[in-house]
């Protein structure tokens, strides 16, 4: 398997949001529903290791259908929006640039004996994931969302306080010079072998 090439499910064949994308567009163009079950599968062959490409229509137009031209943009912008709103994507904006990350596409490919390439595109903003339903902890997120997103701040607030609290103690310990198990119960630093056997050899002399 190259990276040129993408595994593609037949659980798609009967997947309930790609049928009520092609309903919804039919009610819209029906010519539309069709071009939408084609760009589909384009999608998922185009995307990176990650699920995630370009989402600007114009590209996104030349990159998957380049040979058609019956397709607009302004088809390829209706149809990532229903698809938008059926979750069947997410079409979304990291600096005024467009994006577009299939949710769990990339969990259904193989990487045999391939290592994975980082991704060039920004993920997805958090809310967009929890809206999708693959957020960390999306079964709480479901029944108790305040309480789990407040959780998670905090748990942000606390790596940060400890990465702080590493970084300090480093700088303590470089500003002393001397590593405190180097001292004793007393604080003393612990005499060397040499220094003890010499005391002990003056301390016999001194009992002759």
């Amino acid at each position: 398997m190259t990276r040129e090439r993408r595994m593609l499910g037949k659980s798609l064949s009967t997947s309930r949001k790609y049928h009520r994308v092609g309903e919804k567009l039919k009610n819209t163009d029906p010519i539309l529903k069709w071009k939408s079950k084609a760009i589909f599968p384009l999608l998922v062959a185009h995307q990176d290791d990650y699920g995630k490409l370009e989402g600007d229509p114009p590209v996104v137009r030349a990159k998957i259908l380049p040979l058609e031209d019956d397709l607009t943009n302004e088809d390829v912008r209706v149809i990532f929006e229903i698809m938008h709103d059926e979750k069947l994507i997410v079409w979304y904006k990291i600096g005024g640039e467009s994006y577009i990350y299939i949710p769990q596409s990339y969990r259904f490919q193989t990487f045999h004996g391939i290592q994975k390439q980082d991704s060039r595109i920004p993920d997805p903003p958090e809310e967009e994931l929890i809206r999708v339903g693959e957020a960390r902890n999306q079964d709480r997120l479901d029944s108790e969302p305040d309480r789990v997103l407040s959780e998670d701040k905090g748990s942000k607030e606390k790596k940060r306080e400890d990465k702080k609290r590493k970084e300090d103690t480093g700088k303590n310990f470089k500003g002393s010079g001397k590593n405190s198990s180097d001292r004793d119960s007393s604080g003393k630093e612990p005499e060397s072998i040499g220094l003890v056997v010499g005391r002990i050899r003056r301390d016999l002399e001194k009992g002759k």
